[in-house]
């Protein structure tokens, strides 16, 4: 049966029952922990579409060589994700689209749209509808003068 004390007291630190610690806060900061800074810069490596690239430039005998010899340990989440990607899109055409839409751009779409018909001002929310509008102009058109015309 295992004590309901800390296993381990990795940090040094006192805590109450709670857990809480006792007599300030815990070191933080760049300064104790340099490992978790970080430059601030994007890489270019660590995207999708620079790993697909990467991988489909290579030859088939440097992909298959790059699988073998590359551990998991040493592959970043990008690298091992792109390379089962293109592995599996020798047989699956959802991942050959997917590849091709990262590295090629999406396929022009073209929209044929055919619009008839007009307005309907029998109808009482139509007509609601452009009464609002016609006062929304007029208000606006009033607003913008910037003398009134004189009359005479």
């Amino acid at each position: 049966m295992k004590d309901k004390k800390s296993v381990t007291n990795q940090s040094g630190l006192k805590r109450n029952k709670k857990g809480q610690i006792i007599g300030g806060k815990p070191p933080a900061g760049f300064n104790v922990h340099p490992e978790n800074r970080s430059d601030g810069r994007w890489k270019k490596e660590n995207s999708f579409s620079y790993q697909y690239n990467r991988f489909l430039n290579m030859t088939i005998a440097e992909f298959e060589t790059w699988n073998k010899e590359t551990k998991k340990k040493e592959r970043s989440v990008a690298e091992d994700l792109a390379s089962k990607r293109i592995k599996a899109s020798k047989e699956s055409l959802p991942d050959v689209k997917e590849i091709t839409d990262r590295t090629e751009g999406k396929a022009k779409q073209t929209i044929e749209a055919d619009i008839k018909g007009g307005i309907d001002v029998a109808d009482p929310k139509t007509l609601t509808s452009l009464l609002k509008i016609a006062r929304i102009v007029n208000a606006k058109n009033t607003t913008d003068d910037t003398a009134p015309a004189e009359q005479g």
